[in-house]
């Protein structure tokens, strides 16, 4: 997982932008604004952007929209993770602009998907500020690099 902080304006997803123009990674970004803080449409933006970035990922069991269940985040994640695991390349996934995110769910669910994040899936975090996802304290130590 890599973060990106800087006060708005400063440039997080122009820098991003370059970057990705530059990779020889498939990319799935999901651009967040205030409406985003909701545990469903968060991960579903998640799932259609994994998906577009690569049309061949399957994800079985994945719940529908409306069966989503915040306590019930791990077989969900791990619906997903089997599918990450299948791909034959590393994809990157940039969550742009995270500090509008404070729903205390999406940050438990997507700790979990970094203590289980395949080696070849790569997290980018856009932020204003250094805010972690809940519990990730041990796997970022692993695996954060802050910048």
């Amino acid at each position: 997982m890599t973060i990106i902080t800087a006060p708005a304006g400063y440039g997080k997803t122009t820098a991003l932008s370059q970057w990705v123009k530059q990779c020889d990674f498939v990319v799935a970004w999901v651009s967040l604004d205030k409406q985003d803080n909701s545990f469903t449409q968060f991960w579903n933006y998640v799932l259609v952007a994994t998906t577009n970035a690569h049309p061949d990922l399957e994800i079985g069991n994945w719940p529908k929209k409306d069966s989503f269940h915040e306590s019930f985040y791990s077989p969900m994640i791990t619906a997903l993770i089997n599918g990450l695991n299948a791909l034959p390349h590393e994809l990157v996934l940039i969550l742009d602009d995270f500090h509008v995110i404070q729903q205390p769910s999406i940050h438990t669910s997507l700790s979990y998907l970094l203590e289980v994040l395949p080696p070849h899936i790569h997290l980018y975090i856009a932020s204003r500020s250094h805010t972690l996802p809940a519990n990730s304290s041990a796997s970022s130590k692993r695996r954060a690099s802050y910048h």
